[in-house]
């Protein structure tokens, strides 16, 4: 399946790692539990709105983006994502707890991928 299908790893090293899946062919990025996009009504749609889960913008749950920090990997997981908006450039979004998308994946996974920080600029400025 190699010729239609990528992958790659996210949170790895972090206790919690995803495998999230490429599709070549559709141009469609597959996430299991490190995008969710619930609906955002009612008391559990409240709650998860609260987590920056619910309605369209969606989020990584909070356990994942503690663990990310506390075991120093978020620059790993910083760099996944990279590859993913820019290598593969998604047409399509699965995910397996939410909405998904049938068009515009990428500015939709930079919004619920944007609360890891992008990696520091280590070059000086000479004025």
């Amino acid at each position: 399946y190699a010729n239609e299908i990528d992958q790659t790893l996210f949170g790895e090293g972090s206790g919690l790692t995803e495998v999230i899946f490429f599709h070549k062919p559709s141009k469609t990025v597959m996430f299991t539990d490190s995008v969710q996009r619930h609906e955002s009504t009612g008391l559990y749609g409240m709650l998860l709105k609260l987590d920056g889960m619910g309605g369209d913008k969606g989020s990584t749950p909070g356990e994942w983006r503690f663990l990310l920090w506390a075991t120093g990997t978020l620059q790993r997981a910083r760099e996944t994502v990279d590859h993913i908006l820019n290598d593969w450039a998604p047409d399509r979004m699965i995910v397996a707890h939410g909405k998904c998308a049938e068009s515009d994946a990428v500015p939709i996974i930079e919004q619920c991928l944007s609360w890891i920080p992008r990696k520091k600029s280590t070059e000086s400025v000479t004025c």
